[in-house]
C-alpha cells in the first residue's frame, strides 16, 4: 500500500512494520510460526485470544518504548527514524529559528517519525506542535520547492538536438542581432540540455571564438554534443568558406572531449540553414536517437 501526503512518496507494502514484500505475515505465539493471509489459522500452535494477533519481529529493535509509540511510529521503516533525521532536519530549521532548531526539530519527528513527514506536516499542526508560525512558513516552502523540483526534474529538458524547437529557439535568439553572435548547446548523450551560452560576440562582419575553448566547455560538462549557431547580419544565411573552417576546427577540437559537433545553424533574415542537412559537417554523432 502505498501513502501520499504532500505529494512525498512513501514505499510499498514493503516498507510497512519491516516485513517482507508481497508475503504472508507470522501470528503472534509460542510455537511454530503460523502464517496468515486473512481469515482462520489453519497450523501451528497459536495462543488464541479472540483477536488475531500479528507478529513484527523487528518491534522491539524499532520501538524501544513499547507504550509510547504512535501508528506512525509503527509504520515507519526503521533505516527511516534515525539520527540521521534529526540532524538534518535540525540543520535545515536552524536558517528558520537559530539555536531553537533541535528542539522543534524533536518535536516533528517525534510526531512524524519520518523525515519526509515531518517536513511535509501541515502548517497549522507545525505551528501547534512549535508554537512557531515560522517554523510552519519555512516547511511549507521546503515542500513548495521539493514539489517544483519534482515537477520540472532535475536535469534539463530532454530534447533531440536536431529538434525542430532547437532551430526555432536559435532563429528567435539571433535573428534581430545587429552584430554576429555565437550561440552554443550542450547536451548529454540522451538529448538533455545541459547548458547554453553566448560563445562570441564580434562586429559586422564575423566573431572569432576559439575552438578549443568550445571543447573545453563541453569537456567541463560532460557534454556528448554541441548544437551552434550564429547569424549574418547582412541578412544572407548562406554559410561562407569561413563558417565551414570554423565549424571543421570545433568538430576536430570536440573529439578530444569526446563530443561531436550535432550541427551549426546560419540564421539570417529570418531563416535558418542547416549546415549538417547541407553536408557541410563530418559524420558522427552520439547522442541517442541519430543525425536527422
Amino acid at each position: 500500500m502505498a501513502s501520499d501526503v504532500g505529494r512525498f512518496r512513501f514505499g510499498s507494502r514493503a516498507d510497512v512494520g519491516g516485513l517482507q514484500s508481497g508475503s504472508s505475515v507470522a501470528l503472534a505465539g509460542d510455537g511454530p510460526a503460523t502464517h496468515h493471509r486473512g481469515g482462520a489459522s489453519r497450523t501451528g500452535n497459536v495462543r488464541d485470544n479472540g483477536a488475531t494477533g500479528v507478529c513484527d519481529c523487528h518491534l522491539h529493535e524499532r520501538v524501544s518504548d513499547t507504550a509510547g509509540f504512535s501508528l506512525r511510529h509503527f509504520l515507519a521503516p526503521p533505516t527511516q527514524r534515525s539520527d540521521k533525521a534529526l540532524d538534518l532536519l535540525t540543520r535545515m530549521l536552524r536558517y528558520a529559528v537559530g539555536d531553537s532548531a533541535h528542539a522543534a526539530a524533536k518535536l516533528l519527528l517525534n510526531e512524524a517519525a519520518t523525515l519526509p513527514r515531518a517536513i511535509s506536516t501541515p502548517a497549522q499542526h507545525v505551528q501547534t506542535l512549535t508554537g512557531d508560525g515560522q517554523i510552519a512558513d519555512y516547511l511549507a516552502l521546503l515542500v513548495e520547492v521539493f514539489n517544483h523540483t519534482i515537477e520540472v526534474g532535475l536535469k534539463g529538458p530532454e530534447v533531440h538536438p536536431m529538434a525542430k524547437q532547437v532551430e526555432l529557439f536559435l532563429l528567435h535568439r539571433l535573428n534581430h542581432e545587429k552584430v554576429e553572435v555565437l550561440y552554443g548547446l550542450f547536451f548529454n548523450a540522451n538529448g538533455a540540455l545541459l547548458h547554453e551560452r553566448e560563445l562570441g560576440r564580434g562586429n559586422k562582419a564575423s566573431c572569432h571564438p576559439s575552438p578549443a575553448e568550445i571543447a573545453r566547455t563541453a569537456l567541463s560538462l560532460g557534454a556528448a554534443a554541441v548544437v551552434l549557431a550564429h547569424n549574418h547580419p547582412s541578412g544572407s544565411a548562406e554559410p561562407s568558406v569561413h563558417d565551414v573552417r570554423f565549424s571543421a576546427s570545433v568538430a576536430a577540437s570536440l573529439t578530444l572531449a569526446e563530443a561531436v559537433l550535432v550541427d551549426h545553424l546560419v540564421i539570417g533574415n529570418g531563416v535558418a540553414v542547416s549546415m549538417r542537412r547541407a553536408g557541410l559537417l563530418p559524420n558522427g554523432n552520439p547522442v541517442k536517437g541519430g543525425v536527422a
